[in-house]
């Protein structure tokens, strides 16, 4: 029997709930999928997520986990890698690599304690047909586009198993329709999550 897969990160953990609801609860109480449980830990983010680890080793241990997917990356790509590269006057690209580092540090360090670890990239926003972004949003489509993209691909740089929506969806042009999504930037997991479960099962990475 395989293991239930833990999977921890910001709200959009409830992509692997099965249900087209926003997380409730810590641990989600609207999971339905047996081979799922999911932690909503909150606006969490890449870029300081190692102030997680010690609460991470704690829950590893309290629930026994033995399979994890990390689901981390979508705030900093929305909101703060851009805000930075603008205020610091670097690329996007640079601030992006800076993030992925860090986040990639913590990743490492609980891919010793546990040996199955997936890391889910962040996927792309909604895209609305004027191209405009809510106010939940820093910088433009393209800017925010070019965050995620680059975050994904610096993943793939690792020694531990990175997956992702971002480019399929960008190639069947699944982010301007608002059927896979249930708002600007959370996924629908009814649209969404047979996706995802053939990229984890056929070991596919993008």
């Amino acid at each position: 029997m395989k293991a239930v897969t833990h999977v921890f990160g910001d709200s959009h953990v409830a992509l692997f709930s099965g249900v087209d609801q926003r997380a409730e609860g810590f641990p989600n109480e609207r999971d339905t999928l047996p081979a799922f449980r999911t932690y909503q830990m909150g606006p969490v983010l890449a870029y300081n997520f190692s102030k997680w680890l010690p609460q991470l080793q704690k829950w590893i241990d309290f629930y026994n986990i033995t399979s994890l997917i990390f689901y981390v990356g979508e705030i900093d790509t929305r909101v703060h890698i851009v805000k930075h590269a603008q205020i610091k006057g670097v690329s996007i690209g640079e601030i992006t690599r800076r993030v992925v580092e860090r986040y990639v540090d913590v990743i490492i360090r609980i891919n010793k304690l546990v040996k199955d670890v997936i890391v889910f990239g962040p996927h792309p926003q909604y895209k609305q047909k004027s191209g405009e972004v809510n106010d939940e949003h820093f910088g433009t489509y393209d800017q925010i586009y070019e965050a995620g993209k680059l975050f994904n691909v610096y993943l793939r740089d690792i020694n531990v198993r990175a997956v992702s929506l971002f480019d399929t969806m960008m190639e069947h042009k699944l982010n301007e329709d608002r059927a896979y999504y249930m708002d600007d930037f959370h996924l629908k997991p009814t649209m969404c999550l047979p996706m995802a479960l053939k990229m984890l099962e056929r070991g596919e990475t993008k």
